[in-house]
């Protein structure tokens, strides 16, 4: 805690002893009024002996709440006492936030949630819980979550998909409840987040030339002495242009700590600081990646032991575990290693090599080096010469990739063996471990893995070889399901049909507590659902000519008021497409075009927020943006969002299922879409005074058996089924707009 200036002033023109009582806000210190007797509250006592203060309290203990002693010789004030908060009830703690924050609204189904995740926690249970917009899903995870870390003296990690939820969470729920509870939440970071002073005084003392070429020198060096924490979101804050090549090589890894051989190990060392404040932690905010990862690789010890974690934004989950437990060797990695090594330049080298005197050894490493630089331009040349960018490794193709993976996979071998000579250089020893997993990876492309997908992606200037679980749910069982007493799923789109199935299905869970809350939000009478039952079908080539005239129609629907719309299109190719068509027409009705891409999407978010607007988006604006009011009226879905079984880790999963007697298309096919078309449609009503139209012209959600799916995965509202020339006149009367 700390004195505010007025205190502090007031302070030092009193005499000793003094007593004063205070009034405590977020660690500050306010000195109300100089009291002689009729202690209670809040009291300062100002002395010089810390021994009056104790007098005082045990004096005035039961009604004395903090108490508090100002030493003067260090100018700082030192927590004597402090009151015993009582543990209050989940709806005692619903209650206070009420009359705190005068705006708050009571939910029943708010506190419903909270209770039933309380009772999952307590009883180690598994949970899988669906909360519509509207139900304050993070408040009600995050109060049972401290209320079971502190009873137990244990931790909870809470886990988002998104860095906004994690941003939310963080800036305006927890600070909310500290108004109520006392707990200690810190965010988690991924290790390689963080600074190596270690690598930067090697850096600085051996150099490398070709890392800064571009002044990054002064750059490193001005933020290596001015900051307090070294995360890597602090350094590209203060300077954007600054190439991602540099941090690579200061940021930290279990790899390269040198551990007690370290001048900066433990207290000075910004990763293990900020991983001390994680052991002192009730609650820990992560993101998938960091708890995945942590799970995954023991060693990297991101996380503390914890006792429960709680994955929001769950319905991601299936994705986020299946890129995360992909094992993926890249040429570009490899490249990067090899640059860390040895690189010359007119005739200037650079590199972990580049000091060490010319010997045997060296002389040997730098031409192993070449041979896997020639490896690697084989491999790039190879697979350049395949059509498809994404090629899948079966017993078809097999015999003409193998002796060019064997070729860089004995390459890669060699150096790292080589680089075994200067095993006391933690550096070194880092990189040939490195190349030596990368090396093993490699051969496991040949190991007759049925549970594996084998797959291979390639660009112009990298390939990454890839190997995939066929399903992830083993992977999660073995990784987070048995270190965890109690996992806890939910998101506002989890279930279809009313039921958690496939949810289960794919992330492997068996039995688990469920509850859908009901909507807060009366969608009957603030938004509508409109159908097209006359646009072609999706493949059909006038598609884009008919969305186009739709999206005019809409336009002319909400010229004269104060609307925009969203544009939710399921490829990149048809979005361009529709955008050229519109976007004159668009302009000429006064409304401000906007294309997911042409900018960042966080200041496409934002002028769309604050203009007359039509956004045409793709992939992630379908879930996870929150456009309250009038600038998202209406949310047009051009497409249901199937995804196209053409990649090799869904086709071949497509056909695992195909084998095994699985209808694919009804199982796993069509609930994913419906988990995307419901989280399109919740881009809608974002708060209880909006009101708006959702859009569909995809017209076999009504020609098609399987729409029906579809339309019954909605919360209750008005459906018409229109032809496209009625579009204009449907807005008109929902809004009363013409």
């Amino acid at each position: 805690m700390r004195i505010n200036k007025d205190s502090f002033a007031i302070l030092n023109k009193s005499e000793t002893p003094s007593v004063f009582r205070v009034n405590i806000s977020e660690e500050v210190v306010k000195i109300e009024e100089k009291v002689e007797g009729n202690l209670y509250g809040d009291v300062l006592v100002f002395s010089d002996s810390m021994e009056d203060a104790f007098d005082i309290g045990v004096q005035y203990r039961d009604v004395i709440d903090y108490l508090l002693f100002f030493d003067k010789e260090s100018q700082k004030v030192v927590v004597l006492g402090e009151p015993e908060k009582p543990v209050l009830s989940i709806e005692e703690i619903f209650g206070r936030i009420q009359k705190i924050f005068k705006d708050f609204e009571e939910r029943k189904e708010q506190v419903k949630l909270s209770k039933e995740i309380e009772n999952c926690l307590e009883e180690g249970k598994f949970g899988i819980f669906e909360a519509p917009t509207g139900t304050g899903k993070s408040l009600a995870y995050l109060i049972p979550s401290i209320l079971y870390a502190k009873k137990h003296s244990l931790k909870v990690v809470v886990s988002t998909n998104t860095i906004n939820l994690q941003r939310q969470l963080m800036e305006k729920d927890l600070p909310v409840l500290k108004n109520i509870i006392d707990f200690n939440a810190k965010v988690a970071l991924g290790r390689s987040n963080y600074l190596c002073k270690r690598k930067v005084d090697s850096i600085f003392e051996k150099g490398n030339l070709f890392l800064f070429e571009d002044g990054s020198y002064e750059k490193l060096k001005s933020f290596v002495n001015s900051t307090k924490t070294g995360v890597k979101a602090e350094f590209f804050t203060s300077d954007t242009t600054i190439d991602e090549t540099l941090w690579e090589s200061v940021a930290s890894t279990s790899l390269t700590c040198a551990h007690t051989k370290c001048p900066y190990y433990k207290n000075r060392c910004f990763y293990y600081k900020a991983r001390a404040l994680l052991e002192s932690a009730d609650l820990i905010v992560a993101n998938h990646h960091i708890v995945l990862s942590d799970a995954l690789v023991k060693e990297a010890g991101v996380l503390p032991d914890y006792d429960a974690v709680i994955f929001d934004e769950a319905h991601n989950l299936e994705k986020n575990a299946t890129n995360y437990f992909t094992q993926t060797v890249s040429t570009a990695e490899i490249s990067k290693l090899l640059d860390r090594l040895y690189i010359k330049k007119k005739r200037k080298e650079a590199g972990l090599l580049s000091d060490i005197a010319e010997d045997k050894n060296k002389t040997e490493c730098v031409s192993y080096i070449k041979e896997v630089r020639r490896a690697i331009e084989d491999v790039l040349e190879f697979f350049g010469g395949f059509k498809q960018d994404e090629i899948t490794v079966n017993a078809d193709n097999l015999y003409k990739i193998k002796p060019h993976i064997n070729a860089l996979s004995d390459t890669v071998s060699n150096l790292s063996l080589k680089l075994k000579h200067w095993k006391d250089s933690v550096d070194i020893s880092a990189i040939a471990q490195s190349l030596s997993d990368y090396s093993d990876a490699l051969n496991l492309f040949f190991e007759n893995e049925v549970s594996d997908i084998k797959w291979i992606k390639k660009t112009k200037t990298y390939v990454h070889f890839n190997i995939t679980p066929l399903s992830i749910s083993e992977a999660l069982r073995e990784n987070i399901y048995e270190r965890a007493e109690s996992v806890i799923f939910t998101s506002a789109t989890i279930s279809v049909n009313g039921n958690f199935d496939f949810f289960k299905k794919t992330v492997g869970v068996d039995t688990a507590n469920e509850f859908i809350a009901e909507n807060n939000f009366d969608y009957d009478s603030t938004s509508k659902l409109v159908i097209t039952s006359d646009t072609p079908f999706p493949d059909s080539p006038e598609y884009a000519n008919a969305l186009s005239k739709c999206i005019v129609s809409i336009a002319k629907g909400i010229k004269n008021i104060d609307a925009g719309a969203l544009i939710l299109f399921t490829s990149y190719r048809m979005l361009n497409k529709t955008y050229e068509l519109s976007c004159e027409r668009l302009e000429s009705l006064g409304f401000v075009v906007l294309r997911q891409g042409d900018f960042d999407n966080f200041e496409t978010l934002k002028e769309f927020k604050k203009n007359r607007s039509f956004l045409f988006a793709t992939s992630s604006f379908w879930e996870g943006i929150d456009v309250k009011g009038d600038a998202l009226s209406i949310v047009f879905i051009t497409r249901l969002p199937f995804e196209v079984p053409n990649t090799p880790v869904e086709s071949s999963r497509y056909e695992v299922m195909k084998r095994q007697g699985v209808n694919a298309f009804i199982e796993y096919s069509l609930p994913k879409a419906v988990l995307k078309f419901r989280q399109g449609f919740g881009r809608l009503i974002r708060d209880k005074n909006d009101r708006g139209v959702i859009l569909v012209t995809d017209s076999r959600i009504i020609r098609k058996t399987y729409g029906k799916v579809f339309v019954d995965s909605l919360p209750k509202l008005k459906k018409e089924v229109i032809k496209t020339n009625e579009i204009k006149d449907s807005i008109c009367s929902f809004f009363g707009s013409c």
